[in-house]
């Protein structure tokens, strides 16, 4: 193998385990928290409506609602290293998220919409922050119904645009994964075990 090749296939094994390690955690946190709190199905959230009426998202309160969300549910019961609330200036409707920070270096952004997504970077700061290669989506969805995972008592999983049922093999998630990256984490999640098989894409 050229030098290249060994780099990849060795980033592409630390990526594998990091992603392992975060789905597993927050698994158990989810659990931990079900634990003293109830199921997440019933777990309170905060106002997710952020547009006022004139058609302006308020990510700033987005951020804080997020934040309220963590430090309530999820944090008490996961190892991290800090966390930090997002920056959102006054005249921008961009900004950042609020990130929370693991001592194996990934970290995960965390946007509270229709369920809370959770962004992780398998190598925090690093480049290339790309859907898919480094970068990766998680739902924590509140609903009793079973549209997102399947399951009505499923609360936690990967980033199933138009819910789990519409990737029922893994040559569908594959093609998904392909031309949208931002879905990948079904694929490796239901099908390939958190692993980099010779046909992924990136």
């Amino acid at each position: 193998m050229t030098l290249p090749a060994i780099i990849q296939k060795q980033q592409k094994l630390e990526t594998s385990a990091r992603l392992k390690k975060f789905y597993s955690s927050m698994s158990q946190a989810i659990l931990m928290s079900e634990s003293e709190n109830g199921s997440a199905i019933y777990w309170t959230l905060p106002n997710r409506n952020y547009t006022d009426a004139d058609g302006n998202y308020n990510y700033a309160e987005m951020n804080k609602n997020s934040v309220w969300m963590l430090n309530k549910y999820i944090l008490p019961y996961l190892k991290y290293l800090k966390i930090d609330n997002g920056k959102i200036p006054d005249d921008s409707s961009s900004g950042e998220f609020p990130t929370v920070y693991f001592a194996d270096g990934s970290t995960m952004k965390l946007k509270l919409g229709t369920c809370f997504d959770m962004h992780f970077d398998s190598n925090g700061q690093k480049k290339p922050n790309k859907m898919g290669k480094d970068l990766f989506v998680f739902y924590l969805c509140n609903t009793s119904g079973e549209g997102v995972f399947g399951n009505k008592y499923k609360t936690f999983g990967p980033g199933a645009l138009g819910g789990i049922s519409a990737y029922p093999d893994r040559d569908t998630a594959l093609a998904k994964c392909k031309s949208q990256p931002s879905v990948c984490s079904v694929l490796l999640q239901k099908f390939d075990n958190f692993e980099f098989k010779d046909d992924y894409p990136y």
